[in-house]
């Protein structure tokens, strides 16, 4: 009975030991996915994305080389501010036409101790098709999302997506910009000046009497 006793104890002991250490084996789970945000306001001059992040996947967007232990104060994000907007500007795409819109600004802000914006301003062209990527999303988590809402300057919506890594992309047909003639129209020239200048002179009796009367003034004066 004992020998029976000591085989199942170490029996019992081989399988604690077996389920340790596949535990211990076993890679770490990540956070919780995260979610971040994207708004994208269109404007007739400009398009702004305001990209919006928790300070936890700020930190895997990064560049490894980067210090972003304390991002979360005002120092340590001061510290890595400018790599942020630096990849945040390349890894959020804007192309009208297939043409890519080179970010006019980018501006990174700490809202609280958990969370981050970026702003990016593009110059709008007169064109009609948008597409959207959001290539620093296969940096983050799988199964991180980013919510993309597309609106006018007025905040009228255009469109809403879920973007991920395997579904980084969104296209839109924009509202066509509405020029008006006053400002498309080019301002008149020197000569258009002069010839306006020299009608309303001749066209005035008051004006005519006035060079008549100098001229007479002039003969006198001789």
């Amino acid at each position: 009975m004992q020998s029976i006793a000591h085989c199942v104890r170490s029996l019992c002991f081989i399988c604690v030991n077996f389920a340790l250490l596949l535990f211990l084996t076993l890679p770490t789970e990540a956070h919780d996915p995260g979610l971040s945000t994207a708004t994208v306001t269109v404007g007739d001059q400009q398009i702004e994305a305001l990209l919006g992040f928790a300070t936890q996947d700020v930190a895997v967007i990064l560049p490894a080389n980067v210090n972003s232990a304390d991002i979360g104060t005002s120092e340590g994000f001061q510290a890595v501010r400018s790599a942020l907007e630096s990849v945040t500007a390349s890894g959020f795409n804007l192309y009208l036409e297939d043409e890519r819109l080179a970010p006019l600004q980018t501006t990174a802000q700490l809202k609280d101790g958990k969370n981050v914006e970026v702003l990016i301003r593009f110059k709008r062209r007169n064109a009609t098709q948008l597409r959207l990527l959001s290539t620093f999303l296969e940096r983050l988590p799988l199964g991180h999302r980013e919510f993309l809402s597309v609106q006018t300057a007025t905040g009228a919506s255009l469109a809403e997506a879920m973007l991920s890594a395997k579904k980084n992309s969104f296209a839109i047909t924009l509202p066509v910009v509405v020029t008006s003639i006053a400002s498309s129209r080019e301002g008149p020239s020197f000569l258009e000046f002069l010839k306006l200048g020299v009608e309303h002179i001749l066209t005035g009796y008051d004006h005519l009497l006035f060079l008549f009367g100098l001229m007479v003034i002039c003969r006198d004066l001789r």
